[in-house]
């Protein structure tokens, strides 16, 4: 009777663990999703303040009479994530690997040829005008 009782001590030890390691598992994967559902957000939301600025300086450039450049500090990383400002003929795309935000530039193609494309390591880019070209680089 003995050996019967230490087995099953050492099943209830094995079962207690096995118990407690799920849902250890579980409580990691449902705050994990948490995280990256912030992290996501919080992404999104710098983005579309990045995309925002250099949007806004785009268009004021774009109002001159004159050629010109201007030089836009931007943050080099977001949420420690690298990000690509592109400029096309359909508009303005700034990106990350999860998340990105567009701009049409309120119809600014139609006056102007966009383009250029920027990654945000070097944590600013340059718009320039030139007759009826807008390049960031």
């Amino acid at each position: 009777m003995k050996n019967l009782k230490g087995q099953e001590m050492v099943f209830e030890l094995v079962l207690i663990f096995s118990i407690s390691l799920v849902i250890i598992t579980i409580l990691y994967s449902i705050f994990s999703s948490y995280g990256d559902y912030y992290n996501s957000s919080g992404l999104g939301d710098s983005l579309g303040k990045i995309r925002h600025l250099i949007a806004q300086n785009i268009i004021q450039l774009a109002e001159k009479e004159a050629d010109g450049s201007m030089i836009v500090k931007i943050p080099d990383r977001v949420i420690n994530e690298i990000y690509i400002v592109e400029l096309s003929p359909a508009g303005l795309n700034v990106s990350a690997k999860r998340v990105s935000r567009f701009s049409n530039l309120y119809g600014l193609h139609e006056r102007f040829m966009l383009s250029g494309k920027v990654p945000s390591v070097n944590g600013r880019l340059t718009i320039y005008k030139t007759g009826n070209q807008i390049i960031i680089q």
